[in-house]
This record gives C-alpha cells, structure tokens and sequence, in this order.
C-alpha cells in the first residue's frame, strides 16, 4: 500500500482554517481532538502545543493589520442583485456582495419586493435579512496548484475511502494550501499508473488541485 507522507502537527495546522481553530479548541476543552480530525501520518514533536499558539498568534496578529488595513483603504468588490422565483414561497430580492480579488463572499441578504420597491424610489433603512460573511480572506489573493499524488489502486471503492484520501492529501497542505478530497473520486483527474512504480506494486496518480489565499 502506498506510503502516506508524514507531516509535522506544526507544518500541517493552519490557523488561518476554522476548522483547525475549532479543533483546537475542541482539544483544550475535551482533552482529544474532534475524532477524524487527526489524520494517521501526522507527528506531534515535542512542544507542539506552544508551537501551535505561537502560530495562531502570529496569524491573528496578521488578520488584525490585514482588517485595519482594509477598513483604511477599502475593498474592490461587486454587487449583484437579483429575483429569485420559488414554487413553495413568494419570490424574494437577493442581493449579494462580494471581494473581487479573493472572490470571498462578503454579504448575502434577501427583501421582499415591496421593500426593495421602496429601497429604489427612495425610502432609506429598508428591512433586509442577511448574512455577514467575516471573511479574513478579502483584499487576498486566491493561488491554485495541482500536485500528482500516488494513491493505492481501488482507493475510490475501499470501505475506508474517505479516510485514506484524506491522510495522503494531509501529507502535502503546508503554507495555507488546502487539498480537494474529491479529486481523488474523479476520473477526469486520474493520470493513470506511473511507470516507476515497482512490479506487484499497484497505485493510482491523480492530479489533486490546490489553493490557498495570500
């Protein structure tokens, strides 16, 4: 079976992930990681959990200056607006802005007609139900890669499919990149046997794309 590359719990977390804060906190609270968090090929060295904070605090530090520096010079952003038509309720006006250089999505709300026909002839503060997206990725700028992962043959059908994907993919998501687990269930990303694979020795590459936002 393929050998999963091993990675470093300091390398592999990445504070900038609100899952990875959220487990985190997990681990103070409960003493255990969320089960499944953890992959398998992950190594705790010594003092890890210092390293951690001291990661997470760096990070925070720089999503404060990021925010301040934004508030300061503003955003390049996009608004969109538009009818939705439903069968099971009253169609809605829904109004959506977002960032245009990491493409993040900023706001989203929803009004009834009649309020936005009151918004657009002039009456100000008009109701509207909507959703901050606090996204500390706005003014960044979105990077992709794809990486050729061996993965053992079959892993798309195996019990544990998920489970296996996940810890190969962990191996290679150091300085913010994030892995797409699902290309490894697509055949369009299947790069066929790589011919230095020893004999008897039977693996899958796939092209396993990549992003992060810097």
């Amino acid at each position: 079976m393929t050998q999963s590359k091993e990675i470093s719990i300091v390398d592999w977390f990445q504070p900038n992930k609100l899952n990875h804060l959220e487990a985190f906190d997990h681990l103070m609270r409960e003493s255990t990681w969320p089960e499944g968090f953890i992959t398998e090929n992950i190594e705790f060295p010594s003092l890890w959990t210092v390293q951690l904070e001291t990661k997470m605090a760096r990070q925070f530090i720089a999503d404060r200056l990021h925010a301040r520096e934004i508030a300061e010079h503003g955003a390049d952003c996009k608004i969109s607006i538009g009818r939705v038509t439903c069968s099971d309720q009253p169609d809605y006006i829904q109004v959506r802005i977002d960032d245009s250089t990491s493409r993040s999505l900023i706001f989203e709300g929803r009004m009834k007609l009649a309020d936005y026909a009151k918004c657009i002839t002039g009456l100000s503060y008009v109701g509207i139900i909507g959703e901050y997206i606090c996204s500390y990725n706005v003014g960044r700028t979105s990077e992709h890669k794809t990486i050729d992962i061996e993965f053992p043959a079959g892993t798309s059908t195996s019990p544990n499919c998920k489970k296996v994907v996940r810890t190969i993919i962990a191996g290679y998501e150091v300085d913010g990149w994030s892995g797409c687990d699902n290309d490894a269930f697509n055949h369009h990303r299947s790069k066929g046997r790589p011919s230095s694979a020893a004999r008897g020795f039977r693996v899958t590459v796939y092209e396993i794309s990549f992003h992060r936002y810097v």
